[in-house]
């Protein structure tokens, strides 16, 4: 009880101390009043017979209930699928129970609003932060914060992206408050796009993600069956189209009569809408009311180009019939002075029903408008009210006019080529636009595109069009490419089409290979087959993923259309055979026509085989047969009747086993489903003269899935070879299947005849001098399978005799290759069972390598990881173990308890165990104990210390002992050199002792001026570190050892990171004595002459004044530039002014490092990132390196500099049509371009406004990736 009083006290005092001024009483009335419209306007656009069963607001309810829910979730999902409507009933719901509770809408705010403050000001009353407000009102209890509409501030789609500020205020100022949950609303394709809001999300400690779905057909059934409504009345159309809330609110509210008809669209649904609250309204208020107040308002929006309206802009209208549309749901009030539609779909839809009505000129209305980009929609909805009144005329007249008009903007013309996209196509559609179709205008590439699609596509195959279009030039290569799309969803169509052409010319023959590639369907693939056949198939070259080939090309099919697969792969396996006779082969795959390596061929083969085995058989068995026989003599005995697959082994996934498998398994299949059509095969193979064994062995699986067993056995007796059929690791394994099961049931001649033939066999091997001692255990193999009921006593006899000769082995059946590890020859159940008596005989047995042992099981390096496992669990008892070995015994023992046993011992028993493990492993323990050191510095005791004196001599003899450490572009070569040797491991160790503590200082000072001074510089590399350490504990001292360090290296020393922090911490304590070893520095080669640029970098950052060394940036060599281009860069804050010179470098890598800045941009103040921006895209860095600058604007969280517009219209006017290219780089820059560009068009003045619509204009022209983002855009 005083826990919970205790907590509630410091609750009540951290609101008290935040928001002191607050009245309880006046601010819980002020956070209610915003709950109750916000409920209410929600509530406004659900259905009136009630909303469709859907779980999620029951879910997030439960959710935000749980104790162990995150303060904040995200209710997220796609526009219209009703995430305001959710939240608002779980808002309803939780202050039923008595949440307090405040709603914030982030539409309605001014884009000036950056604090939480201003926002409670706008939205609740105080000048204080909602979040203080509900805190202090809450006194403990359980509350909750709703920011709905949080896109309305997102960077992706927002209009004031800068208000964000105040909810992320909000969210710093609950964070210590735990009875105050948060839930936000916003569109998952914002929460995306916006790293603020990809941040938010991901911390998941915090942050839960709530997706809302779409109705499912069940709901919306269940919801409609509950007014009378049956799905038959409705039809399966209007069924989809009632699955996103939106509409099926909007259906709701229709009289019961309208409910029956069916809808296609929205806009039919707002078209009976419209209609029939019209109707009803005027009842109430009068004629002429609804036109004029939905009128002016939709006037205003449009003029003004917005979604809401002042309320003042219906004063002259009463007050109470605009509350008449209101109480009817068709006008929403968004603040107390602010009115709008219940969804901007149908403000789009009043505007383009009243300006249509009115005769508006299209064209006119647009070019005067200003184009910007609240104009899409309304184009959008004009256009498309004109094809729902069925005005095709109209339409066309409109459509003709924009597209070809030079005053109407591409963003614009762009919304016309997709609603024709969209739209249901007929002939006189495509007869009106057909003549913009034929030149080189991005707008006649989009109408010929619409031709990829099945609608335009019927729309336009009439009166030989087509046929006279692939006929000649100039028409047929503008057309190919479309084809290619439309032949997916026509195939038979384009194969009609394109026939002739088989064949025509080699250009032809390229295009007809490419459609192929592109456009396979099952419908076109005895066309491919025919195209294989002619070699236009022969080599298949990457679409758009480098390892693509043909059998990548089937992967779509083999699922669903496995016939089709299996004709396409025989044509393929038929056409390399027969280029590989061509060139005097037998096999195609030693031939080089056929490649054994593929990532799709498996799955193809073994799903084809799977789904259609007789077809896939008619098509493979021949070729394997003629491979098969074609290779027989190439192995050597006892293989050298067999061909390809002679020493196969289950499974693999070479495109040869996956192929000879994947026609076993049709073949077992077809014994069973279809065994006229395998007995059929079987006569095929067993009619082979002199078959090679794997064809043996398919006749011989086949026989025993048939199940006739006299024949079975008399075929496997009729030829030594039958006995001997199985796979690699068990060369019998389908003779002893044969044989298991034909002897269940075969006839007591076919029997004895059998058990005759095997007690007389022995193998060929079994007969040679070298397979003597396995005299017998064929037979034995082949003897063990018959059938245990009918062995005779002669027969019971002999296994008897082979089983005490052979007592270890059983059958087993075939494995599949694998990868494994070497395991411990004790495994880590049995270890933890071990005395410590039974570890040392196991750690003696193992010490020596064994030459018999199995290849699966390790020595002694495998038993020490489990000797370091069991050490971790019991440090003690194998500290004292380790304690007890010898010489005798390998290192590795020591070194498994040392790493593992080390960090968990008393400082006395881990001195002995590393003074017992020097004295006799020497070397080879000093890597392990200077690890636990540097991991545990403060382990250490007096007889560690006598150990590390120890360790810094050793010998390290693979260690060059000079400056042999080539010079390198590699980074840290020699620094890694070190940390691979023990006196560099020992120099780590002496850094982290000096780091930790002064306990050992002369002992650790002595062995770092050593260590300082050794003979290699790998090892001082590692010193520089210890030395450093020795700063923090006696400064002079370090600074001789580092002048030592220096003194006595070659220049090497200068590529390690170690002595780079070395020379930047010393310049910084004694300038003058160190100033010339950095100018020394400076004028190494490769990574050296790079680190020191490092030093110099971080040198000037700190307004060194150094003697004797360059000053000027471009007094530096090409290498040392680039290492200081790289920290300046990595310091845009402090380097602004340095870094522009930089982008004009003489060196291509300078230039590169110095671009990495531009990703901090948004470090810097408006004014400096203006100058970066225009120094940067003046520079010669810009052509190669403009992405750094989009990324850092693209992430950049507050007002983007207003340069940054120059630098979009640089990188459009540089990149030409490459923008579109997906093989180049250049082709994703829309992916940052244009949510950055929208961004400056949301934010800038009217001038930078209509600059971002001409660079959004380009990007359009070029077909930018990112350019989706448009249709969202207001």
């Amino acid at each position: 009880m005083g826990g919970d009083l205790s907590l509630s006290l410091d609750k009540r005092l951290l609101a008290t101390a935040l928001a002191p001024n607050l009245d309880p009483a006046g601010t819980l009335a002020a956070l209610s009043a915003t709950v109750k419209p916000f409920i209410r306007r929600a509530q406004s656009a659900q259905p009136v017979f009630g909303m469709a069963s859907r779980p999620d607001t029951d879910n997030l309810l439960a959710r935000l209930l749980t104790p162990e829910c995150p303060q904040v979730v995200v209710c997220e999902g796609g526009a219209g699928l009703g995430k305001s409507a959710v939240v608002a009933d779980v808002l309803a719901k939780l202050t039923t129970r008595g949440w307090i509770a405040v709603a914030l809408s982030m539409d309605a705010v001014k884009a000036e609003t950056q604090t939480a403050a201003a926002l409670g000001a706008q939205q609740v009353g105080p000048v204080v932060s909602p979040a203080q407000m509900l805190m202090s009102a809450s006194e403990g209890r359980p509350a909750i914060l709703v920011v709905d509409q949080l896109d309305a501030v997102s960077t992706y789609s927002g209009r004031m992206p800068d208000a964000y500020e105040a909810v992320d205020e909000m969210l710093g100022e609950l964070s210590a408050a735990s009875n105050v949950k948060v839930l936000l609303a916003a569109r998952t394709v914002d929460i995306g796009k916006d790293p603020r809001l990809s941040g938010l999300v991901a911390q998941q400690s915090r942050v839960e993600r709530f997706p809302v779905q779409a109705l499912s057909d069940a709901a919306v059934q269940d919801a409609l069956a509950a007014t009378g409504i049956t799905t038959g009345q409705v039809g399966p159309v209007t069924l989809g189209l009632l699955r996103v809330p939106l509409n099926f609110s909007v259906f709701s509210r229709l009289s019961p009569a309208a409910r029956t008809a069916p809808y296609r669209t929205l806009q039919e649904l707002y078209v009976r809408y419209t209609e029939e609250q019209r109707t009803a309204i005027e009842e109430q208020i009068g004629p002429g009311v609804w036109k004029g107040i939905t009128g002016s308002l939709v006037a205003w929006m449009s003029r003004n180009e917005t979604l809401t309206a002042p309320t003042g802009s219906l004063e002259d209208y009463a007050q109470a019939h605009v509350g008449v549309l209101e109480s009817a749901g068709v006008l929403v009030r968004s603040s107390l002075d602010r009115i709008g539609f219940f969804h901007e779909t149908y403000f789009d839809f009043l505007f383009a029903r009243a300006f249509i009505a009115s005769g508006g000129d299209v064209h006119g209305f647009l070019a005067e408008s200003g184009q910007h980009l609240f104009r899409r929609a309304q184009t959008r909805q004009l256009l498309e009210y004109l094809l729902a009144d069925d005005n095709r005329r109209q339409f066309h007249r409109v459509v003709i006019q924009l597209l070809t008009s030079q005053d109407i903007r591409p963003h614009l013309r762009d919304v016309v080529l997709t609603v024709l996209q969209q739209m249901e196509a007929r002939a006189e559609d495509w007869q009106a636009v057909e003549a913009l179709a034929w030149d080189s205008t991005l707008v006649a590439s989009r109408i010929r595109g619409l031709l990829s699609a099945p609608k335009w596509f019927d729309a336009s195959d009439h009166d030989d069009r087509w046929e006279g279009w692939l006929r000649a030039e100039p028409r047929r290569s503008l057309i190919q490419p479309v084809l290619l799309v439309a032949a997916r969803q026509r195939p038979q169509r384009a194969e009609e089409l394109l026939r002739p052409y088989l064949g025509a010319s080699p250009e032809w023959d390229r295009y007809l290979a490419s459609l192929v590639h592109w456009s396979l369907t099952p419908e076109m693939a005895d066309f491919a087959a025919e195209a294989i056949t002619r070699g236009l198939l022969d080599e298949v070259q990457p679409t758009v993923a480098v390892n693509s080939d043909f059998w990548s090309l089937l992967h779509p099919l083999a699922s669903t259309a496995p016939e089709a697969t299996a004709r396409l792969i025989g044509a393929y396996l038929r056409r390399h055979r027969h280029r590989a006779e061509e060139d005097g082969a037998g096999d195609p795959f030693d031939a080089g026509n056929l490649t054994t390596h593929s990532q799709s061929a498996h799955f193809v083969l073994t799903t084809t085989a799977h789904g259609a085995p007789r077809v896939f058989t008619e098509e493979v068995l021949d070729f394997v047969i003629t491979v098969a026989s074609a290779s027989v003599g190439q192995r050597s005995r006892p293989y050298a009747s067999g061909g390809r697959w002679s020493l196969q082994h289950a499974g693999g996934y070479s495109v040869d086993t996956a192929l000879f498998q994947a026609l076993d398994a049709a073949l077992q299949s077809l014994a069973n489903a279809e065994p006229a059509s395998a007995r059929t095969f079987l006569e095929q193979l067993t009619a082979l003269d002199a078959p090679a064994l794997e064809l043996r062995f398919l006749a011989c699986r086949l026989h025993t899935a048939l199940g006739n067993n006299d024949e079975a056995i008399a075929w496997l007796l009729a030829a030594e070879e039958n006995l001997r059929l199985g796979y690699l690791d068990t060369t019998r394994w389908a003779s002893r299947g044969l044989i298991a099961a034909a002897t269940v049931n075969c006839s007591v001649e076919a029997l004895e005849n059998l058990v005759s033939a095997l007690m007389d066999y022995y193998s060929r091997w079994e007969r040679s001098v070298e397979g003597r001692r396995w005299w017998g255990l064929a037979q034995y193999e082949l003897l063990s399978a018959v059938d245990e009921t009918r062995r005779s006593p002669a027969v019971q006899r002999r296994l008897a005799e082979w089983q005490r000769k052979f007592p270890d082995w059983s059958p087993q059946p075939p494995k599949e290759l694998r990868a494994s590890g070497i395991g411990s020859p004790i495994p880590a159940g049995k270890a933890q069972l071990m005395t410590d008596h039974q570890w040392r005989l196991a750690l003696a047995k193992h010490a020596s390598p064994e030459i018999e042992r199995h290849w699966l099981t390790g020595g002694a390096d495998e038993l020490a990881q489990v000797l370091g496992e069991r050490a971790q669990q019991e440090p003690e008892r194998f500290t004292r173990l380790a304690l007890s070995l010898d010489a005798s015994f390998p290192a590795c023992y020591l070194d498994a308890v040392i790493r593992n046993a080390g960090p968990r011992l008393d400082p006395a028993l881990w001195g002995q165990l590393c003074v017992h493990a020097r004295s006799i492993a020497g070397e080879a323990v000093t890597y392990a104990i200077c690890h636990v050191i540097q991991t545990i510095p403060a382990l250490c005791d007096p007889e560690v210390i006598t150990v590390l004196q120890q360790c810094a001599g050793d010998l390290d003899a693979h260690l060059a002992e000079t400056s042999s450490v080539a010079h390198s572009n590699v980074p840290d070569r020699v620094l890694t050199a070190g940390l691979n040797s023990n006196r560099g491991q020992t120099a780590l160790a002496v850094a982290a002792l000096l780091f930790h503590s002064d306990q050992y200082l002369p002992t650790l000072a002595t062995l770092t001026d050593q260590l300082a001074k050794d003979r290699s510089v790998a090892v001082r590399s590692c010193a520089a570190d210890a030395v450093r350490a020795l700063m923090t504990r006696d400064i002079l001292r370090a600074l001789n050892a580092a002048d030592q360090l220096f003194a006595t290296s070659d220049e090497a020393i200068y590529s390690a990171t170690t002595a780079q922090h070395l020379l930047i911490a010393v310049l910084s304590k004694d300038p003058a004595r160190f100033a010339p070893i950095l100018a020394r520095a400076l004028q190494t080669a490769d990574e050296s002459a790079t680190g020191a640029g490092r030093v110099w970098g971080v040198a000037i950052l700190r307004g060194a004044q150094l003697d004797n060394v360059p000053t000027s940036f471009q007094e530096l060599s090409p290498r040392a530039r680039q290492g200081a281009a790289e920290v300046l860069s990595g310091n845009l804050a402090d380097s602004h002014t340095v870094i522009p010179a930089l982008f004009n470098d003489a060196d291509t890598a300078v230039r590169e490092k110095a671009s990495h800045a531009l990703g901090e941009i948004d470090r810097l103040a408006p004014g400096q990132a203006d100058d970066l921006i225009l120094a940067f895209t003046s520079s010669s860095a810009f052509a190669d390196h403009y992405g750094q600058l989009l990324t850092g604007l693209h992430h950049h969280q507050g007002p983007l500099p207003s340069k940054a517009v120059d630098a979009c219209e640089g990188v459009i006017s540089m990149l030409g049509t490459s923008r579109s290219d997906i093989r180049t780089h250049r082709g994703a820059v829309g992916y940052n371009l244009v949510p950055v560009v929208l961004r400056l068009y949301r934010q800038g003045t009217h001038d930078q406004r209509i600059r971002c619509l001409d660079i959004i204009d380009k990007l359009v022209e070029a077909g930018a990736y990112g350019l989706d983002a448009l249709e969202t855009e207001r």
